[in-house]
């Protein structure tokens, strides 16, 4: 169980990071105290002011992110460049720039809870006083401007002045063609705590005091933008920087609970505090569909809303994937379970508290809508188990088992088959994007069967510590007939193999990829002796899945693997997390041991926690701080430091 949180933590944490973060990219754009929004301080011309970001761009992960971003070889602008919101599927970049600052940009240092610009003669310094709320303070800055208001982007509907206060109350356009509303209601509330305001308030131009400085306190409203929420941003938030700076303090350490930042080599050291905060930072007490029931996250550290009683979702990357995905959370799950005790648990709910009436859970949750047609792999009931065991969280078992019975009637009567097997007909629901497993149509499924079994199981022995003995009989009865159909359809007794079967003719497809093994995962009821053959004679044979870059998505000797083509050769840390799993489970002590070294040392030459990595090189591939590989690494580092505490 996480302990009491730990102020010394977090400013070790934030030591670790250094002063150098790189907070002018979209998926790493400076977004503390579980805020929507994140600021850019991109490159661009220190002359012109210009963002290196096009202004109302929009960005979205997949094969081509990895190339998307911030030009890194320019000088830095002085002021905000960008402003990002992290909503609905598509991060919006919205500023031409921000906030416009005059000057040069001497130097600056970029750090996890603060930025502050060094501009020769005059300071700027940025700080988040509360959720989608910071404060910019500079000193012998004689002036500044609102420049976002000439974004092309956004549609200004009006500008109210009261007293000190600016109102901004807009919209931008959304960037998803999925989302059902065409546009995004934006209200952007400015508060000059020091300094005074010019006349024309569609200018957005302020002056400073006749000390020479100024302090201006900005909160953003996305989606629901009524008054009274603006006005409660700005007067709960914090009206001085060191205040705002003891807010984002005390909010790190609340957040990351009882966990503990193991002290290896200075690499690792600092590669488990990024992804502490990658994990973190890509957390979001977003409105809508995410918000769920208020209850408390963090209710001892004041914050700027009552945001701060809400669920915190978890995105894969604030930058490229902003929504809550079903299957990243369910190994978003890993990283945050020693952090504060809500969130792995807030992360699971969202899932199941969207359950349709039917029982489908949907394929990402965003703030105004759920992905249509596909789900994704059904995972919760084995992320539920581990944490219901792992903390004797019975109240998590009872609120969430009703959705997880109900999805497991949805995936049977939805996609199920002739074979007593679900079928996978998008490979978006499997979550292998772009397999080669699918090419020649649809598939009976390895994999989304073996999560299935898996999580009819959990549910199983879930209903049965609940004292729910029906519900245990129904869903053991299940997991056996779906035991029983994977043994008779999808083995092959001569490869001794696993294998994926035409959905409609049952004709097995000779592809191999890490698939194959994760009915032995899911504890599939074949002969011990044989599994053991399996995964000894293929699972671990370095010319097939066992290499320097261990399990691939496709077998190294298949004529379709591409060891940097998506889910045709990569290997992404989900299923190389199972494969260790699966090791452990079927007493590979040796083997599983070394498969984490590789994978520990692997996200350790990289330091970016990528989404996935080329198969041959081990090369970092797609978005950079993604939450599952952050995930993957914490629960590496823990699993290592337990070792050492039992070597003598």
């Amino acid at each position: 169980m996480p302990g009491p949180p730990s102020t010394n933590t977090a400013d070790r944490l934030v030591e670790l990071l250094g002063d150098d973060l790189d907070h002018g990219r979209p998926d790493t754009s400076f977004s503390p105290f579980w805020s929507n929004v994140g600021l850019g301080f991109a490159a661009g011309s220190a002359e012109d002011g210009t963002p290196g970001l096009a202004s109302g761009a929009g960005f979205a992960g997949g094969p081509a992110a990895a190339a998307r971003g911030a030009p890194q070889d320019r000088p830095r602008p002085p002021g905000i460049a960008t402003l990002y919101l992290h909503l609905n599927r598509v991060t919006r970049a919205l500023g031409a720039p921000f906030l416009a600052v005059p000057g040069r940009l001497v130097a600056d240092a970029r750090r996890a809870l603060t930025v502050e610009q060094d501009l020769g003669g005059g300071r700027l310094r940025v700080a988040f006083g509360g959720v989608d709320t910071f404060l910019v303070e500079a000193t012998r800055v004689d002036h500044a401007r609102l420049a976002f208001l000439d974004d092309p982007a956004l549609r200004l509907a009006g500008v109210e002045r009261l007293g000190a206060d600016r109102r901004y109350r807009a919209s931008v356009p959304v960037l998803d063609a999925r989302d059902p509303d065409p546009v995004l209601p934006v209200t952007i509330g400015a508060r000059l705590l020091h300094g005074a305001w010019d006349d024309d308030e569609a200018r957005g131009r302020l002056r400073a005091a006749p000390d020479g400085d100024w302090r201006l306190l900005v909160t953003v409203a996305l989606l629901e933008v009524d008054d009274a929420r603006v006005n409660a941003q700005l007067d709960g938030a914090a009206a001085t920087f060191d205040e705002a700076l003891g807010r984002s303090r005390a909010w790190l350490a609340e957040a990351l609970g009882g966990w503990h930042l193991p002290e290896p080599e200075p690499a690792a050291a600092r590669l488990a505090a990024t992804a502490a905060y990658a994990l973190l930072s890509n957390g979001f007490a977003a409105p809508g569909l995410l918000a769920g029931p208020a209850r408390g996250t963090g209710g001892a550290t004041p914050a700027a809303s009552d945001r701060r009683s809400r669920r915190v979702a978890s995105y894969p990357s604030r930058g490229g994937y902003p929504v809550h995905f079903l299957w990243d959370a369910c190994f978003h799950a890993l990283g945050l379970s020693d952090m504060a005790p809500s969130l792995a648990t807030d992360v699971l709910e969202i899932l199941t508290d969207n359950v349709r009436p039917d029982g489908k859970l949907p394929h990402f949750v965003a703030a105004t809508w759920v992905r249509p047609g596909a789900s994704q792999p059904p995972l919760v009931g084995w992320a539920v188990e581990r944490l219901v065991e792992e903390r004797g969280d019975l109240d998590l078992a009872r609120r969430v088992l009703p959705a997880l019975v109900a999805n497991h009637r949805w995936w049977l009567a939805n996609r199920g088959t002739r074979f007593g097997l679900i079928r996978c007909d998008d490979p978006y629901e499997s979550g292998w994007d772009d397999t080669p497993r699918l090419d020649d149509g649809s598939i009976l499924a390895l994999d989304m069967n073996a999560y299935l079994l898996r999580s009819l199981r959990a549910a199983a022995r879930l209903a049965k510590r609940l004292g729910q003995e029906a519900l245990a009989t129904d869903q053991a009865a299940r997991a056996h007939r779906l035991d029983a159909a994977l043994l008779h359809h999808l083995y092959d007794p001569e490869r001794n193999l696993f294998l994926d079967a035409d959905a409609e003719t049952g004709t097995r497809r000779p592809l191999l990829t890490p698939a194959a093994f994760l009915p032995l995962w899911a504890g599939v009821s074949l002969a011990p002796q044989r599994a053991r053959a399996m995964v000894r004679e293929t699972l671990l044979d370095p010319d097939r899945l066992f290499g320097a870059v261990p399990f691939p998505s496709v077998a190294y000797d298949e004529p379709t693997f591409r060891p940097d083509g998506w889910w045709r050769g990569p290997a992404w840390p989900p299923i190389m997390l199972l494969m260790i799993e699966l090791l452990q489970g079927l007493d590979f002590a040796a083997e599983a041991a070394e498969a984490e070294e590789r994978l520990y040392r692997l996200l350790l030459r990289d330091g970016e926690l990528h989404e996935l990595f080329d198969a041959r090189t081990g090369a970092g591939l797609g978005q950079r701080h993604q939450g599952w590989t952050a995930a993957a690494f914490l629960w590496l580092a823990a699993r290592r430091a337990e070792r050492e505490e039992r070597v003598p």
